[in-house]
């Protein structure tokens, strides 16, 4: 009669002889809790410490593999059930001697709290050693609660690298530490994600935003989230990793090509880059302007396209007295078609540009337009 009303529980109970190393009892429930059946607890002894997660913490493990104490023991952890799904048990152990066989036995207790709505979890009971890693991590941490938004827990580093104190902390969303000019676009974020309705689950990937510290100083901070269970509230934990001086170093370097850009393009003169193949890689707008093509038409064609059959040679010859001696400039002065099929003269200062390993990548090429000047000196 105890076996029915014990298998008739939603936990799964068992029974387990110490001295002959069998179990007396296993609930039915024990399947629907790990995926795998009483027979197959029966016959693999080990099977339990096999699914429990070697990730939990070390104070757990030490707990979970302690057998010998008569108080009742209890303690949350996670296991892997037989589908490989993430389960969070509660277990209750202690060792009896058992009145008629004198043999040590240990009962077990085992509860399913996957389930957050159902169960209670501090930061501490649910993730372990999760609360000193919390506490003591370097980069900004917080949890905030859905759908307030509310902060309710901050780490050291927050405090340090943002300037509020823990108590303002907590009188703050995680709107209050956004800039004013970028609340409307963050609102947008939270609509889109659904976030104070709990709809957006697991693991979170934000990218960058603008938050603001005590002294209204702007943040660039990469934030990732994931979804928890603390005090009985559904929150997200949060960490904000400090980007600024990457971000602001991206810019600067924007800027920096943005004005060569603008520098290149209002040149009057042709700028080409070529490869080691005679190759054009590169040339400026007044080139494509000047001559009426297209990129399409010269980038990644070789620079004899745009040159008279009977000058490549003169051409190769000069791209191969550049590449011998890079660093040093060669003139080249030729005749080159435009996309109309007309002739003009182009007067070039070519240069070679080795890398590291002192092989040439690439010639560099400043060019004119000439052909006024030679029909000036074919009149004279």
């Amino acid at each position: 009669m105890l076996n029915d009303l014990l298998a008739a529980l939603n936990d799964c109970v068992w029974a387990f002889d110490v001295n002959t190393q069998k179990y007396l009892f296993i609930s039915p429930s024990i399947l629907t809790i790990t995926g795998y059946s009483v027979k197959d607890f029966q016959q693999d002894i080990e099977l339990w410490n096999t699914i429990i997660d070697p990730r939990n913490s070390a104070e757990n493990l030490a707990v979970i593999n302690k057998n010998d104490t008569e108080e009742w023991q209890e303690f949350t952890y996670f296991s892997v059930a037989k589908s490989g799904k993430i389960k969070w048990v509660r277990q209750k152990k202690r060792q009896l001697t058992d009145e008629q066989t004198g043999h040590r036995v240990q009962v077990s207790v085992i509860e399913d709290v996957s389930d957050q709505k159902q169960v209670n979890f501090n930061l501490q009971e649910s993730l372990g050693d999760f609360s000193m890693l919390f506490n003591n991590n370097p980069t900004p941490m917080w949890i905030y609660e859905l759908p307030t938004l509310r902060i309710m827990k901050v780490n050291d580093a927050a405090l340090r690298h943002y300037g509020y104190t823990e108590k303002e902390f907590l009188t703050m969303t995680i709107r209050d530490i956004r800039p004013r000019f970028d609340l409307a676009k963050f609102n947008e974020y939270l609509y889109h994600k659904a976030i104070p309705e709990s709809s957006l689950k697991g693991f979170n990937h934000a990218g960058i935003w603008k938050h603001q510290n005590n002294k209204g100083e702007v943040i660039y901070a990469e934030v990732t989230g994931h979804e928890i269970k603390y005090d009985n509230h559904s929150c997200r934990i949060i960490i904000a990793t400090d980007v600024t001086e990457k971000v602001l170093q991206q810019e600067d370097l924007k800027h920096r090509e943005q004005f060569l850009t603008s520098l290149i393009d209002s040149q009057t003169n042709f700028l080409v880059r070529i490869n080691a193949g005679y190759q054009f890689i590169f040339a400026n707008k007044w080139f494509f302007k000047t001559l009426g093509y297209k990129k399409a038409d010269i980038i990644g064609k070789p620079f004899s396209i745009v040159v008279l059959p009977e000058e490549h040679d003169l051409c190769d010859q000069v791209f191969k007295n550049c590449i011998k001696n890079p660093g040093k400039v060669v003139n080249l002065k030729h005749r080159k078609l435009d996309a109309k099929g007309n002739i003009q003269w182009i007067k070039w200062e070519f240069i070679a540009i080795a890398g590291d390993d002192s092989q040439v990548s690439e010639l560099q090429g400043v060019g004119q337009d000439v052909t006024q000047t030679v029909e000036i000196e074919k009149e004279i």
